[in-house]
């Protein structure tokens, strides 16, 4: 049965509407679970790439599991989005 829920949770954000949605709540539960000026300003300080994704990094593995479930929701979403945006699509086979 969950295969079933996931296979409709995909047609649903298969909308543009409701992934925007979805972004937009996702957007909201990381402001809520987070500091997000905190961050900002901490990432501002990195000056080197290395330094810079070192602290990405290091700040997603420690924060937790449901801030971690939020940002890869997200990412999934948005890059979704961007497939559909370029229409990345494979070619129909007659």
């Amino acid at each position: 049965m969950r295969r079933v829920y996931g296979v409709y949770v995909v047609r649903q954000l298969s909308r543009p509407a409701v992934r925007f949605g979805a972004l937009l709540a996702l957007a909201l539960a990381l402001r809520e679970l987070t500091w997000v000026s905190s961050v900002l300003e901490n990432i501002s300080k990195k000056t080197d790439v290395v330094e810079f994704v070192s602290y990405g990094f290091s700040a997603f593995i420690g924060t937790e599991f449901i801030v971690q479930l939020v940002v890869v929701a997200g990412a999934f979403i948005f890059a979704y989005s961007i497939k559909d945006l370029f229409g990345f699509r494979q070619p129909q086979l007659a």
